[in-house]
């Protein structure tokens, strides 16, 4: 009996073993919480499948003391959550370790490996520990409102490091409590993410001296927006005057070419163009005046010998009244905005924005016709609807955004492709290929529309380096979004006719069944 008893035991740990190793090799997950606090963004899940090498997530945090102790556990906790979850969805590529302040030894041991110190931070590191990425808890991962503390508490939190509280309550009758503004939690899982998972920085040269829109300028027309989005994504952002450095520069991963109102120096252009071919990735876009002038020596020129060929005019959309009427005439009808059905589902750039949904925004647009280019594969990235025509200037910059006659309703060409079919050979026979994106007005990266653009454009420019294909993704959105075009779609026809019918004529059903209930 004692043989049996003991083979028995040795039978039932060697099965726990094994299903324990089983489990660490496939394993599945299953949300049953009611708001899906245990399923992260599909694109994020993506993106740790596809690191190069797996990622550690260092969490330093202590409870504060009362009353600020139930803020820090809510933020530590739901931190912790997102990152357990990450964890678990691919644990030989993201790991999570939670660090007590009271082993103090253990902790100091590890801030060292990591080249930090301090308390209430959370640092990403690569298996190599080339890259890091560190993020504060309170201002990076969540913005907390510290209330109005007593003076006690006041002092209390300026020990704890909290440098962010500004006023403090006269009374201790007149104190507010702390509570937490906003979470950035899985926002700043991806970017550290990003961050960390690249071995260098890619360099992207803008061009200037041509009458471009600044990369410092914050204002509707300018580029800071598109600069900080690309820094954030863990690019270098860098200048290139033609004029000052013919050549363009042999470690630029990518060159943007957005808005310039004058010709590029002599050679320029000829310089552009033996880059790309020697497997250079180009993102052109001109301004609108120099489109409707068509101007020479430019960006105009340049995409015309890739065979996209800027049209003058503005690619513009009816709009609907609230009979559902189309109607023209507004300045309005030059903002539009490209759903998932205006955009190709066979390019990596447009189709994570096609499953998930989105769109992208124009305003003032130039359109693109398809021109002679037999070195290439030429794609039409996104087009318009079928509604909209090219409304071409009355006077020199005047549109009066009317269907005039001639002016007949397409489908317009707003983003074009280009991959050549020859490059630069490398190491191995692999051929790097020249890559050109055509967008038909500098406006679609301006500060004005970067909020809803920025994934396409991070997309692009991270297509552009092959290192960084695997990048490619559709950021989450902070909440659940829902819009109702009331201007293009048939909402506004429907509300109308429901205000107007709808709502009268269901009183009126009532009220007859009524009556007829009371005689019966």
């Amino acid at each position: 009996m004692g043989l049996r008893v003991g083979l028995g035991t040795v039978l039932a740990v060697g099965a726990a073993v094994l299903a324990i190793d089983l489990a660490d090799e496939a394993y599945g997950r299953i949300d049953l919480s009611v708001t899906g606090r245990n399923t992260l963004d599909p694109e994020i899940v993506d993106l740790i499948e596809q690191l190069p090498e797996p990622v550690v997530a260092d969490l330093f945090t202590r409870t504060l003391p009362p009353p600020y102790d139930q803020v820090s556990n809510e933020v530590t906790v739901r931190l912790y959550e997102i990152l357990r979850v990450a964890m678990e969805s691919r644990r030989d590529k993201f790991q999570v370790r939670l660090h007590d302040p009271s082993d103090f030894e253990a902790t100091r041991r590890r801030q060292t490996e990591l080249g930090v110190d301090g308390i209430d931070f959370v640092v990403f590191s690569n298996e190599s520990g080339t890259r890091k990425s560190r993020s504060n808890l309170y201002g990076d991962v969540a913005v907390v409102d510290w209330g109005l503390p007593t003076l006690a508490g006041f002092e209390m939190l300026q020990q704890a490091g909290i440098r962010d509280v500004t006023n403090v309550a006269r009374r201790p009758a007149d104190a507010r409590p702390a509570q937490v503004g906003s979470f950035r939690g899985e926002e700043v899982l991806l970017t550290s993410l990003l961050k960390v998972s690249s071995g260098s920085s890619p360099r992207i040269y803008f061009s200037t001296g041509q009458g471009e829109p600044s990369l410092e300028d914050a204002e509707g027309g300018g580029l800071a927006g598109l600069a900080r989005v690309l820094e954030e994504d863990d690019f270098e952002v860098l200048t290139w005057n033609p004029a000052k450095t013919p050549e363009v520069p042999a470690d630029a991963v990518a060159l943007a070419l957005i808005g310039p109102n004058q010709p590029f120096p002599p050679g320029t252009l000829d310089a552009i163009r033996a880059w790309v071919k020697q497997g250079g990735r180009l993102v052109a876009a001109p301004s609108l005046e120099s489109v409707e002038r068509a101007a020479t020596g430019g960006v105009v020129e340049l995409l015309t010998s890739y065979g996209m060929v800027p049209l003058p005019g503005l690619v513009c959309e009816p709009l609907r009244d609230a009979m559902g009427r189309a109607v023209a005439g507004d300045s309005r009808c030059a903002l539009l905005r490209v759903s998932d059905e205006g955009m190709s589902a066979s390019s990596p750039l447009t189709e994570p924005l096609r499953r998930r949904a989105r769109s992208l925004d124009f305003a003032f647009m130039s359109a693109f016709r398809r021109g002679g280019y037999v070195g290439g594969s030429l794609l039409e990235l996104v087009v318009s609807s079928r509604e909209s025509w090219r409304d071409l200037a009355v006077q020199p910059g005047q549109y009066n955004y009317l269907r005039d006659r001639g002016e007949t309703p397409e489908r317009l060409n707003l983003i074009m492709y280009l991959e050549l079919a020859s490059g630069q050979k490398r190491e191995g026979g692999e051929v790097k290929k020249g890559h050109v994106l055509g967008i038909g007005n500098a406006g679609f990266l301006s500060n004005s529309l970067i909020e809803t653009n920025k994934d396409f454009l991070v997309n692009a420019f991270n297509w552009m380096d092959e290192d960084r294909n695997y990048r490619i993704r559709v950021s989450p959105l902070p909440r659940p979004e829902s819009r109702l075009d009331l201007a293009r779609s048939s909402a506004l026809p429907v509300l109308t006719w429901t205000l107007y019918l709808g709502f009268p004529g269901l009183c009126l059903s009532v009220g007859l069944f009524l009556a007829w209930r009371r005689r019966s």
